[in-house]
């Protein structure tokens, strides 16, 4: 007789998740939600931020009979050299209760949100992380395509939405203005490289 070996136990999909814009009589529950996933408050008072200012153009939440389990916002991006026509949006923060990660709703709800940007008339969308969760969607290094901003530590992973999404692209990234004048990490922006 050979060892008996337990596999880890996994975590169901959850299958009925509602995806849905932002509602005004959510925002407590997506403070909520932030404040208690995080370990400072910045997530949560940045999303206060940008929906304060206007500057929150696609806000998504992820419900779970009915709960607020999770939420994804985009505010616009500026790239130095852009075309005219050109439409950026900054995905952070992408937020899932600890109860029910690991269930697969980070990644409908990103999907969600890429559907959602793309439809709104966006052409790129950029993350301040490198992690693998967004290569799956085709996620690359900023830095293929000339972009700079000006902490070092950080890395910014840019996505086409559209084909040619991402030509004539380079240079420095800033990110909403309400951004620049809330928090330090956002303020600064790197020089053309």
């Amino acid at each position: 007789g050979g060892r008996r070996v337990n596999a880890p136990p996994t975590m169901d999909p959850i299958r009925d998740i509602a995806i849905r814009n932002e509602l005004p009589g959510d925002r407590a529950d997506v403070h909520d939600l932030l404040a208690s996933v995080y370990a400072t408050p910045a997530q949560a008072e940045q999303v206060d931020v940008l929906r304060a200012a206007g500057q929150l153009p696609l806000s998504l939440v992820g419900l779970v009979d009915g709960v607020l389990v999770a939420h994804v916002s985009f505010s616009p991006v500026h790239v130095a050299r852009a075309p005219d026509h050109v439409r950026g949006l900054l995905l952070e923060p992408l937020t899932v209760d600890a109860a029910v990660r690991g269930r697969g709703i980070g990644t409908t709800l990103t999907r969600r949100g890429l559907q959602a940007a793309m439809l709104g008339g966006y052409d790129f969308l950029l993350v301040r992380d490198e992690a693998p969760f967004f290569q799956r969607f085709g996620f690359r290094p900023g830095t293929h395509f000339g972009l700079a901003y000006a902490d070092p530590g950080v890395r910014l992973v840019v996505l086409a939405l559209r084909p040619r999404g991402l030509d004539g692209l380079g240079g420095a990234v800033t990110f909403a203005s309400a951004l620049r004048d809330h928090a330090p990490a956002f303020r600064a922006a790197a020089p053309a490289p």
